[in-house]
This record gives C-alpha cells, structure tokens and sequence, in this order.
C-alpha cells in the first residue's frame, strides 16, 4: 500500500531553494524578452509563479513549525494583501486554475524611417508594426510597470519577509 505523503514544509533550505528557481525563471524571461521569443517568455513566466507560490507555500509551512498555528495565519494574511506578492499569487491561481496569465506589450510610436518590425511589433500590431517598436510587457491591470522588473521587486520584497520570518 503506498504510503500518503504529508504536505507542509519545515525546512527553511526549502524555500531559500524555490527563491533561486524564482532567480533562474526570471532571468530566462529576460533574455526571451530580449530576443522576442513570446512562447518562452511566457512558458518561463509561468514557471516563476508556479516557483514563487510554492515560496509562500513553504514560508507558511516553516513559520508554522517555527512558531504556531497563529503566526502561520498571521503570516498568509500579510503575504495575500502584500500588493505585489499577493497580486503575483493572484495571477498564478488564473495561469494554473484558470485561462492563463494576461500579458499586454508595452511600446512606443516611432517615426517613419524607424528599423524595421519584428516579430513582436507583428504578432501584437500587425496593420501598424512600422509604428511601434514593443520594449517589453505589463500584467492586466498594471500597466504601470514592466512585468520583470514588476517580478523582480515582488521577488525582492518576498526574500527581505523571508529572512525577516526564517532567520
């Protein structure tokens, strides 16, 4: 008979772990950004917040072990109203339970005689790809922001909880 796994995390090396492949996935979105390969963008971007929920996961997990049940719950209800972790877990609930994340580009009109389109400017404009030139994407409802470095500071906030909670 196989044995049934229990969940809950009690090893803080757990979570230092998933921060680094949170790191390794954000990086690798850059670089497809960079080179505008949309499908892997988008694949690594969701393996950042399939990574970064499971930090929060594991957070929880070893906050309750370290302290008590109280602190557990204490410590979920901050990282849900955190604006950018909580907002990033939002969106990682719609990406694996959901239709997907909603992306939007990010561009700027430039002027006749500008390079040529690339396959962004194409996939995203295709009746005006000689007008813009796409430099990057934003989440739904945060246009405010580019979404890496969105994802980086919401990353750099979670670590400065994180050593604040487990250290």
């Amino acid at each position: 008979m196989a044995r049934k796994r229990t969940t809950g995390a009690t090893k803080p090396e757990g979570i230092f772990e998933k921060a680094r492949e949170c790191r390794f996935f954000l990086a690798r979105m850059a670089d497809y950004e960079s080179v505008a390969e949309l499908e892997s963008f988008l694949f690594c971007l969701s393996a950042f917040l399939s990574a970064f929920r499971t930090v929060g996961n594991r957070l929880q997990g070893v906050a309750g072990k370290k302290y008590d049940k109280h602190a557990r719950e204490s410590l979920e209800l901050q990282l849900e109203n955190h604006p950018r972790i909580g907002f990033l877990f939002d969106v990682r609930d719609v990406e694996v339970h959901g239709d997907g994340t909603t992306i939007w580009p990010r561009f700027r009109i430039v002027g006749a005689g500008a390079s040529k389109p690339g396959p962004l400017e194409l996939h995203f404009f295709p009746r005006m790809a000689s007008d813009v030139r796409v430099i990057g994407f934003h989440f739904e409802g945060r246009p405010d922001q580019n979404l890496i470095e969105f994802c980086h500071d919401a990353l750099n906030e979670f670590e400065d909880l994180i050593r604040k909670t487990v250290v």
